[in-house]
């Protein structure tokens, strides 16, 4: 936890926001020896071929939200905006017209690696990195696309915020069909409280243990 910038003494899982400028101190080379660890161990827990999060300090611009407590590292969950090609929701379409109208461009942050390690999953810490992730970005689940999510990610999404419709892409995304009424509406649903407290670019995590 020291490496995500814990203060001496801190107790508890510790959250930090893992981003090119923190890997470019003197933890760098630590710090991507567990990204590159926790990516494997991703990739393997979702049947990838290869890994989705990697020990490169050169993130694009992507952000690693990191878990850990003491030396354990516990979950992560990696985000990044990417320009995608989708279709939108047979309701919204009906409504335009011509095949330039079959796909919308749109560039939402999205999800492209989450994952809890196996012996510390269902002890609340999913929802904590999830929680604490949208508090930083700034955005409601909706407003999220999701990259190839597992089933487990898919049930998290509905049982946490309700989120169950979407339209199956050909590039493997997830966009629900929330995303496009929150466009047409012009707004977005009100964040829930995340249970740790970001400050200076990191978040700290709680000393007591994630509900």
């Amino acid at each position: 936890a020291s490496l995500l910038g814990a203060p001496p003494g801190h107790e508890g899982p510790y959250l930090g926001r893992v981003d090119e400028n923190l890997l470019q101190g003197h933890r760098c080379r630590a710090l991507c020896d567990v990204l590159e660890a926790m990516g494997k161990a991703s990739a393997v827990a979702q049947g990838l071929k290869k890994p989705v999060t990697s020990g490169s300090p050169h993130l694009a611009g992507q952000r690693v939200y990191l878990l850990a407590h003491g030396n354990a590292a516990l979950g992560l969950l990696k985000t990044g905006t990417k320009r995608l090609f989708v279709a939108p929701p047979p309701l919204l379409a009906n409504r335009t017209s011509g095949v330039q109208d079959a796909l919308q461009e749109i560039s939402p942050v999205c999800v492209l690696d989450f994952y809890v390690h196996e012996t510390c999953q269902r002890h609340g810490y999913g929802r904590l990195i999830f929680d604490a992730m949208l508090e930083q970005e700034g955005l409601p689940p909706a407003r999220l696309g999701y990259d190839r999510p597992s089933p487990k990610l898919i049930a998290f999404l509905a049982k946490h915020f309700g989120l169950v419709r979407y339209r199956p892409q050909n590039n493997n995304y997830v966009v629900f069909d929330d995303y496009f009424a929150d466009r047409c509406s012009g707004g977005g649903s009100t964040l829930q409280s995340a249970s740790s407290t970001i400050s200076s670019g990191r978040v700290a995590g709680g000393r007591r243990s994630p509900p």
